[in-house]
């Protein structure tokens, strides 16, 4: 008798994760992270490479029309300041404004035309009673990696067959804590557990600078918009953006609630409540 095997081929993915609202005065904490298909990182990659060169000439040409503005006004001291900066250039939600909305606008269009991402968001406020943001007096460091385990192992759930590895923006570990990276796959696996979900799926997770990638720098353009309708804070600069990006999620008004956005690609947005 002659048998047959067929080998299901697991489909790879990069899970990139980043957060905005880390600062005790913020009141919504947001966590991100966008899922690619491995066989599609190249493309989104070259295009992201591409943009972010174009936004930092534009960020260059602003710089030096401020430091000739200072060097015409005698402010030779902030002259040396800014020359000390050792700040990367970083594509970023906060510094878009008038000067630069155009080529942040291009990435939402060019990214609301991939099918095979997923944007998964999760919102934390800090004031609302029923969310227990810091439960037990639980360390920042400990509720962060709860929390993303949490978003994570909720997403990879619903891509059967697949395998995944995780990059996530760099976070300082405390001194005598476990090392991030196993405790944040243990913590995945031990929700993925309670669901008698493949155990396997996620095989290796990674801290890297968000100025190193382009990738983590568009979570962090999503995560932040995300927190900027959640805040409601208008700021001109940031109204062109906004208008765009609300459009390209179907909502009407300000983003402030939970919801799902299926085509042309997965977008969700979920606030969290205590059970």
């Amino acid at each position: 008798m002659i048998y047959s095997m067929i080998t299901v081929q697991k489909q790879k993915y990069f899970i990139f994760m980043d957060e905005s609202g880390n600062n005790t005065q913020d009141r919504f904490f947001v966590l991100g992270i966008l899922i690619v298909r491995a066989d599609e990182v190249a493309k989104l990659f070259n295009f992201l490479e591409n943009i972010s060169s174009k936004i930092k000439n534009c960020s260059r040409d602003k710089m030096t029309e401020r430091i000739d503005a200072e060097y015409k006004a005698g402010n030779v001291s902030k002259i040396i300041e800014t020359a000390k900066s050792t700040r990367s250039f970083e594509m970023k939600f906060k510094v878009i404004n008038k000067e630069n909305d155009d080529l942040y606008i291009h990435i939402l269009h060019k990214y609301f035309t991939l099918p095979n991402v997923q944007m998964c968001v999760l919102v934390f406020d800090k004031q609302d009673k029923l969310v227990k943001f810091s439960p037990d007096g639980m360390s920042h460091w400990e509720r962060y990696l709860n929390n993303a385990a949490m978003l994570i192992a909720n997403n990879v759930e619903k891509l059967p067959n697949a395998e995944f590895v995780i990059l996530a923006d760099q976070i300082t570990q405390p001194d005598g804590a476990d090392d991030y990276e196993n405790t944040l796959i243990n913590k995945i696996k031990s929700r993925l557990e309670k669901k008698n979900y493949n155990l396997e799926c996620i095989w290796g997770a990674l801290r890297i600078e968000s100025h190193s990638s382009t990738f983590l720098q568009l979570v962090d353009i999503f995560v932040g918009a995300i927190r900027y309708d959640f805040t409601g804070i208008d700021k001109n600069r940031k109204m062109k953006f906004m208008k765009v990006f609300r459009e390209k999620l179907g909502v009407s008004g300000k983003i402030q609630s939970n919801f799902n956005k299926i085509a042309p690609n997965y977008f969700s947005v979920w606030k969290y409540r205590s059970r």
